[in-house]
């Protein structure tokens, strides 16, 4: 069994919208998702439930959730045994960030990188940075996770989606991840 590589631990979820989660398993297995609020979140655990296609596709949705700096874990479960655990699951803003070759400018080659990357303790702000990679047919995965922001991950961020992140996390006091 396999979950795509954009859910893993730290990501975050978009509030307020049905939130699909994906994967592959063996054809004609049932696959269970449970979703599991930490303690005095007011989101409510969800299980969903999907049997995989011939092609051992499979995707479930999430129904819509509040925001919430608690974090939560997603518990992915095959019929056949196999299980999945992803933790750390913020509920915020989720935000694209490309398109442009100015998304590739990191924040260590930004003004001011020393201090902002000494003061860029930002716990509920994360990237998940897509890797380039070409290849001349669709792929399913990609070698990539979410990271939280810090003074040692901080860095390496698109600096444009660093800041923007920054800010709309200062302004609505929410979790904000950005998909770069």
């Amino acid at each position: 069994m396999e979950i795509s590589s954009l859910f893993t631990d730290h990501m975050v979820l978009q509030n307020q919208k049905a939130t699909p989660i994906w994967g592959w398993a063996k054809s004609g297995d049932e696959i269970s998702v449970k979703f599991n609020p930490g303690k005095s979140c007011k989101n409510k655990k969800q299980t969903k439930t999907t049997i995989t296609g011939k092609n051992g596709k499979w995707c479930v949705s999430l129904d819509p959730m509040s925001i919430s700096t608690i974090s939560a874990e997603l518990v992915v479960q095959s019929k056949s045994g196999e299980k999945l655990n992803v933790t750390d699951i913020l509920i915020g803003e989720v935000w694209l960030a490309s398109g442009q070759s100015n998304m590739e400018w990191i924040v260590q080659n930004s003004l001011n990188s020393e201090k902002e990357i000494e003061t860029a303790k930002w716990p509920h702000i994360r990237m998940f940075s897509v890797p380039r990679y070409t290849d001349d047919k669709p792929v399913k995965n990609v070698k990539a996770k979410w990271k939280v922001c810090s003074p040692e991950t901080v860095g390496n961020f698109s600096a444009v989606g660093y800041f923007f992140a920054r800010e709309i996390h200062k302004a609505q006091k929410t979790p904000v991840g950005i998909l770069n």
